[in-house]
């Protein structure tokens, strides 16, 4: 595979997995190691039986921005993104019980004039095992900003 396969298939299809499955316990893995998330991208290469000459644990960023009133919120950052649907970065949210979680990304997309701009995206579990893949609006390259209107889709989404 592509480094930007692996990057893709990582961003929104590994990491959903990971979140709405494994829950707390991802959560909890993500928040005591900091370098968790390369670890996880990294091991896609190994199970490919190839080297990962692409990216670095410096490449990858991962934080709780967030916590308040019941609602949790982790952002992780990656690597510029290589090519378009790839993500600037993502917020997860979720509160203590799990009942209300949430995978929304800020995604690369190419314009018709070739300039890569941020979308604010989700992607939700549906009844078969995959995830829908929603597009809410153009956003910015701002993380306040976006983590601002993540969370009116949180709790819009979520009637909150």
């Amino acid at each position: 595979m592509s480094s930007y396969e692996e990057m893709y298939f990582f961003e929104h299809k590994i990491l959903p997995y990971y979140f709405y499955t494994y829950r707390s316990s991802f959560v909890i893995a993500l928040l005591e190691d900091g370098n968790f998330i390369y670890q996880l991208m990294d091991g896609l290469w190994e199970d490919d039986g190839e080297d990962n000459n692409f990216y670095t644990e410096d490449d990858f960023g991962c934080e709780l921005v967030y916590s308040k009133y019941d609602i949790n919120v982790i952002m992780i950052e990656y690597p510029s993104p290589e090519k378009e649907l790839l993500c600037f970065h993502t917020f997860l949210f979720f509160d203590i019980s799990f009942e209300r979680p949430l995978f929304v990304t800020v995604e690369s997309v190419t314009t018709s004039t070739e300039n890569s701009v941020p979308f604010l995206c989700s992607w939700t579990p549906d009844k078969n095992g995959d995830f829908v893949h929603l597009v809410y609006h153009r956003c910015s390259l701002n993380n306040k900003e976006n983590f601002f209107n993540a969370l009116a889709i949180y709790k819009k989404s979520f009637h909150l």
